[in-house]
């Protein structure tokens, strides 16, 4: 006595395409997109300010401050893209602003990127312990 498998229903609709090529990136821009400019101040400006102050009053905790500078990376970056969004909407000819808020964009991503590698290497450190070399110390 062997029991069928259950017939499953064809599918009505076919998956979205924007859901499956979404990135990291992608998906941080659409939130800074629609997320108010103060809120994106307090993450550039709050995320710094932390992370120095971890540094210099909390060394142990190190590993908490690439965190909270790519936090400062998303707010700085959401600022000068709502600032360049807003300068296009408008059609002002600020070359110089824009070139400069272009630099600050691709600053912020390399330097939230790397925050965000030495993050994952923080908190790997912090598993795998002081004793994780093959010589066992």
């Amino acid at each position: 006595m062997t029991a069928t498998p259950p017939v499953l229903p064809a599918a009505t609709t076919t998956p979205d395409a924007s859901v499956h090529d979404e990135t990291v990136y992608k998906a941080v821009a659409r939130w800074a997109m629609h997320t108010a400019r103060w809120r994106l101040a307090i993450w550039a400006v709050g995320g710094v300010l932390e992370a120095v102050a971890i540094a210099l009053i909390l060394p142990k905790f190190w590993v908490l401050s690439p965190l909270l500078i790519c936090t400062a990376s998303i707010g700085a970056w959401g600022l000068a893209a709502r600032r360049i969004q807003t300068l296009d909407a408008t059609q002002v000819p600020a070359r110089f602003q824009r070139r400069a808020l272009e630099i600050a964009r691709i600053a912020a991503v390399t330097i939230g990127t790397i925050a965000a590698i030495a993050t994952a290497y923080g908190a790997l450190l912090l598993l795998l312990g002081p004793r994780w070399g093959p010589s066992g110390g």
